[in-house]
């Protein structure tokens, strides 16, 4: 799995994957056009979901190189465990918390 670094550099070659990547680069440019969007990306574990948003992350920052990636993600394990994880990890990542010092609370 790639780590956060990663993410947006590494280039995939996916199969039958163009409708999501296309709804994906849908709200894209509604962000890039000042729309605020939230998107969830969700489905049974080995469904490829990290391989997708990595191949969107790479296109979308070929296309804006100023583009900051923050990617959360749940324990790929057990499935369980803090459930507030994946939110932690982005905001740490957008406010360089990257050790993860920030409260717990």
């Amino acid at each position: 799995m790639p780590t956060i670094e990663q993410v947006g550099t590494v280039r995939l070659n996916l199969v039958a994957r163009d409708q999501e990547l296309s709804r994906l680069g849908t709200a894209f440019a509604a962000v890039r056009g000042g729309d605020g969007q939230v998107l969830f990306v969700r489905g049974e574990s080995g469904a490829g979901k990290t391989s997708l948003v990595t191949e969107f992350a790479a296109r979308a920052r070929a296309d804006s190189p100023e583009l900051v990636v923050a990617v959360g993600r749940c324990d790929p394990q057990s499935g369980r465990g803090d459930a507030f994880l994946p939110f932690r990890e982005v905001l740490q990542t957008l406010t360089g918390d990257t050790a993860g010092t920030s409260s717990n609370g």
